[in-house]
């Protein structure tokens, strides 16, 4: 009798002493897996279609400068879809897969060119990794361009028909992400900005940003324009996950490599820039890669830009490429 009782007490030490060890290992499991992402910046409900659009302030500064950096942890945000569903970062990266997010939205064509890539990415790493779209302010409305400070409607726009005022609502800026699957074929599910623009103003507010957030929430890599200059997807989300695309291959993006040197000056500027030890044929490019002034040009002399909307802009001369600042 006792040796039975004292077995079924040694039995029943060692299976609570097992039941505890896997209560730890789920514990410790959970601290490792779980995200540590930084307070979240909204939304608390779903928006009423009503709900009127927060005044959007021009911006024209610096893409590469603005929203959060690589290599610290992204703030959490919730936000819905056409349906009224949600995403919400945290929970989404608690199935312990990280996560590329990417601003577009209808009339900025860089983004429709890049529609592609992301449906690329999509087909080659599957259930590797989790990719949305979030869709921000219209860059080239037919009113005025925040970015711009003027209408600035791109070529490729008046071409395909893309001609849409900035959205006053936020049912209006839902009807423009139903309206954009008539042009574009997006494997990637959309989701909406708020009433507010939380997540422009948040992220950066530029038009097509991307950012690349592993499982705890810490961001690995950000692209100031998705997929474009310097900025290969195949390449970070290949680094992140320790496989091989075969599409990391920075010569693929024809996109120049932009330089801050101080051979421009002065810079920023806002009537002239004298382009030091220079002859010839210059030109400069707006964000939108169009051309903007062509001019030639003597040795250290003034060149005029004092008609150029402020805004960002890169100067070729020869082989080079180099940023400036117009205020």
């Amino acid at each position: 009798m006792y040796c039975n009782y004292h077995q079924t007490k040694t039995n029943n030490f060692f299976i609570t002493g097992n039941i505890l060890l896997i209560f730890l290992l789920c514990f410790v499991t959970q601290l490792k897996t779980s995200a540590e992402l930084l307070p979240t910046i909204g939304i608390n409900k779903l928006p009423a279609d009503s709900d009127s659009v927060c005044y959007i302030p021009w911006y024209f500064g610096n893409f590469y400068d603005s929203g959060l950096p690589a290599d610290t942890f992204a703030n959490d945000f919730k936000i819905y879809d056409l349906k009224g569903d949600s995403l919400v970062l945290s929970q989404k990266l608690a199935k312990g897969k990280p996560i590329l997010l990417i601003a577009g939205s209808l009339t900025c064509p860089i983004f429709r060119e890049k529609i592609p890539i992301i449906n690329k990415v999509i087909s080659i790493y599957g259930d590797k990794i989790q990719v949305y779209v979030i869709y921000v302010i219209e860059p080239h409305p037919t009113d005025t361009s925040i970015y711009y400070g003027d209408i600035n409607i791109p070529s490729e726009n008046k071409k395909a028909g893309i001609l849409f005022p900035q959205p006053l609502t936020y049912g209006q800026r839902k009807h423009l992400v139903d309206t954009m699957s008539y042009w574009c074929s997006l494997k990637a599910p959309v989701f909406i900005d708020g009433p507010c623009n939380e997540w422009w103003t948040m992220f950066g507010p530029a038009p097509n940003n991307a950012y690349l957030i592993d499982t705890n929430g810490y961001i690995y890599a950000k692209h100031p324009w998705f997929h474009r200059m310097f900025n290969n997807i195949f390449c970070d989300i290949d680094s992140l996950l320790g496989t091989n695309s075969g599409l990391c291959n920075p010569s693929s993006i024809q996109q120049p490599i932009l330089k801050t040197e101080t051979e421009i000056y002065p810079n920023p500027a806002s009537e002239f820039i004298i382009i030091n030890g220079f002859s010839g044929e210059i030109r400069i490019f707006n964000l939108m890669g169009e051309i903007v002034l062509m001019e030639n040009i003597e040795e250290n002399k003034k060149l005029d830009i004092s008609k150029l909307p402020a805004g960002l802009y890169s100067i070729n001369y020869g082989d080079k490429f180099i940023r400036i600042v117009k205020i």
